[in-house]
């Protein structure tokens, strides 16, 4: 951005900041903005956490926790109502006074001026221009209207959403269903695609490092699924790969979400029953690239439903950055991606794509591995930061083009 800022944060995820649980785009952010800029990151400590810390909170007062995450920044806590309850009046009012005590907390603390506000929770919408801050950002990383199961709660959200793009000053949207919509209120919509670590993956690509002590029983070839086993998972689909490639591994890595429904439930155990189908758990974020050296194929199979098509899925740039091909199904934020991964619109091509995956291994290496250097979070941050700056410097009517990244916005 030409200069170091200070960047106020509200995300929506909890964090430590430690490296090894960098899992959600608000953490991948702040953690490549904090390399260049002062990063203040509001954590969202649920209710639920505080047995956690006892004797910490009075009176719903938030308190200061000074965690250095690479940079050297801050984290603050403060505690609020849990995701499936945030929209009910009384959540947001909770959620809203709690965020704020915490952000002035942070504003006197360390004599904050002429900071960015950046948001990616609609629910904090209601702070933009309330605080001084120089510039307001809303990070749209996925569709907060559809990601809600209730009909009363999404119509809050649509209202809420859309008053918050009406008055911020940029949008970053990660994939282009949510781009072109978001465009729609905000002509300063820029779309910026979720990146990727990819150092750490293609280091371990080449090194090959030691096979993981629970995948040493498991025989290949190995297909990886990475990420929370819930709802997004098409369950039917899954058993169908399983029973019509009773050769292959199917080796889940990641938690069955505590919001998964019943119906999931059932049938993940009904899964685990094959004798090809291996649920290894959750792995720290830093363990990940050792695990794809060991699989032949990485794959993405989300259902079809708005919410999914409008999610730009982290894991795909880190199949192909631990340079294992990758098979999805069809969801619209990754088709024009096609050609660089497979994309299954059946059964049946989705098993006929993971055998040929599993039988030709991945195809111009040397081109993914750039793909994947070119897609990579510092990137990603550097064109958010250049829009920043022109921004900023059209406020003092000093406007420059953004070098390079002309196609973001289209």
């Amino acid at each position: 951005m030409g200069s170091r800022h200070n960047i106020v944060f509200l995300p929506r995820f909890l964090w430590d900041g430690s490296l090894a649980r960098k899992v959600h785009t608000d953490h991948n952010t702040a953690f490549w903005l904090a390399q260049r800029n002062d990063v203040f990151y509001m954590n969202p400590v649920p209710l639920r956490f505080l047995a956690r810390y006892p004797g910490v909170i009075k009176k719903f007062v938030s308190r200061v926790k000074e965690i250095p995450f690479p940079g050297g920044r801050i984290v603050f806590e403060y505690f609020v109502l849990p995701f499936d309850t945030r929209w009910s009046w009384d959540s947001l009012g909770f959620n809203q006074s709690v965020a704020l005590k915490a952000i002035w907390n942070a504003i006197n603390r360390y004599r904050l001026r002429d900071f960015i506000l950046w948001i990616s929770d609609p629910s904090q919408g209601s702070l933009v221009g309330e605080l001084g801050e120089r510039l307001s950002v809303y990070q749209c990383s996925d569709d907060p209207i559809h990601a809600c199961d209730r009909e009363d709660y999404r119509v809050r959200i649509e209202i809420a959403e859309r008053k918050l793009l009406s008055k911020v000053d940029l949008v970053f949207a990660t994939s282009r269903v949510l781009y072109e919509e978001r465009r729609m209120v905000n002509e300063k919509t820029y779309l910026v695609p979720n990146g990727v670590d990819a150092d750490r993956f293609l280091r371990a690509a080449k090194e090959r490092p030691i096979e993981p002590v629970d995948l040493r029983d498991i025989p290949n070839p190995r297909i990886a699924f990475v990420g929370n086993l819930d709802d997004r998972l098409d369950w039917v689909l899954l058993q169908v790969l399983a029973d019509r490639n009773p050769s292959y591994s199917f080796v889940f890595i990641g938690n069955v979400s505590r919001r998964a429904s019943s119906d999931v439930r059932q049938a993940i155990q009904d899964l685990s029953r094959r004798a090809n189908v291996y649920l290894v758990g959750h792995k720290r974020n830093d363990q990940i690239p050792s695990y794809f050296v060991h699989f032949a194929a990485g794959m993405i199979p989300y259902r079809r439903t708005k919410y999914l098509d409008a999610v730009f899925p982290l894991k795909m740039f880190e199949y192909l950055a631990g340079l294992i091909p990758v098979v999805t199904t069809d969801l619209e934020s990754l088709r024009e991606y096609e050609g660089l991964i497979n994309i299954a619109r059946t059964p049946d091509e989705f098993s006929q794509m993971l055998q040929l995956s599993v039988r030709d291994g991945l195809r111009d290496r040397d081109h993914i591995e750039q793909f994947g250097r070119e897609n990579g979070w510092d990137r990603r941050v550097e064109t958010m930061e250049a829009f920043i700056a022109q921004e900023l410097d059209g406020r003092m009517g000093q406007v420059a083009p953004v070098a390079g990244i002309a196609a973001t916005q289209c």
